[in-house]
């Protein structure tokens, strides 16, 4: 069932991370990569939509919307990640934290289907799978900080909204 509601939701947090964090991201992460900055532009503009309609997708039920928000509590995503984005992509044990975190993120969100995520952003892109790897590694505890200071309650809401 399409909802207006879910797509404006899911289309204003693209812009918002775009005019927030894509830039940013994409040129510090295609120096991490050993990519260009336009290959790792336009592979952000594949992830972060596909992140996204991942998030509201498990938020589309109340259990679901009360699984991610207790997922962003656990694992102390509070959005705090968002002003220090830029040391944590600079290089080094910063950039490898993110990584890591990055990685557990994606087995949440993505499981068994991260392959087939990495497969389009590749092929879309021109990045070699594993910078598309990497990068979904670096944008996924971006991606949820944004979800948490967009007040992650709005969730819930979605979900009645479908149903």
């Amino acid at each position: 069932v399409f909802n207006i509601k879910q797509y404006n939701m899911a289309s204003n947090l693209i812009e918002i991370f775009n005019n927030t964090l894509g830039e940013l991201l994409a040129k510090q992460a295609s120096g991490i990569l050993g990519e260009s900055v336009e290959s790792t532009t336009t592979a952000i503009k594949f992830l972060v939509p596909s992140l996204l309609g991942t998030l509201i997708q498990r938020g589309n039920t109340e259990a679901g919307a009360e699984e991610l928000i207790s997922y962003l509590t656990e694992h102390n995503i509070d959005g705090s990640i968002l002003s220090t984005a830029a040391g944590s992509l600079q290089g080094g044990i910063e950039t490898e934290k993110l990584m890591y975190q990055g990685a557990g993120n994606l087995r949440y969100l993505l499981d068994d289907k991260l392959s087939p995520v990495v497969d389009i952003v590749s092929g879309a892109s021109g990045l070699k799978t594993s910078s598309a790897t990497s990068l979904l590694k670096l944008a996924a505890p971006l991606v949820l900080s944004l979800i948490h200071i967009s007040e992650p309650t709005r969730l819930l809401s979605i979900s009645y909204a479908v149903f």
